[in-house]
């Protein structure tokens, strides 16, 4: 192993980029749709997350699981993209606020975000063309805290 450096908490702006909101006005996400057809997201490296308030989906088991999953994809070179997932964004925090700690070798940059599951925070790295979409609908968006 080299000598490596971390440089703490930091918004990586060079990272900043990769993560995206939109505010779609429909209730059916026509948006995402729309962002497929035009070819600006890939279906073979595009992964969608939506969740729905039926009961299953605010289980902590579910939400853990997708958790499990947006892990997984951070480790990618993936775009996801996150549906009415209000629910786990607490989880989420230091990535949605581009909150990276960045580790350093004479040859390598590694990023990592951490992610909240439970009470358990894991540190992920974050691969280098990896990209978040956060869609919210108009009614969503107004309720959102800036």
């Amino acid at each position: 192993m080299g000598h490596y450096q971390n440089d703490h908490y930091q918004t990586g702006n060079s990272l900043a980029p990769r993560f995206k909101m939109i505010i779609d006005p429909t209730s059916n996400h026509t948006a995402v749709d729309l962002m497929f057809h035009l070819g600006l997201l890939n279906p073979q490296n595009t992964q969608v997350f939506h969740m729905s308030n039926l009961q299953k989906d605010c289980s902590s088991l579910y939400c853990a699981g997708v958790l499990a999953r947006i892990r997984q994809s951070l480790e990618r070179p993936q775009t996801i993209v996150l549906i009415n997932t209000e629910k786990i964004h607490g989880s989420l925090y230091e990535l949605l606020n581009q909150t990276f700690r960045i580790i350093k070798n004479k040859k390598e940059k590694y990023v990592y975000a951490n992610i909240a599951v439970g009470a358990t925070t894991y540190a992920c790295r974050v691969h280098p063309s990896f990209q978040c979409i956060v869609v919210l609908n108009g009614v969503t968006a107004k309720e959102t805290p800036t």
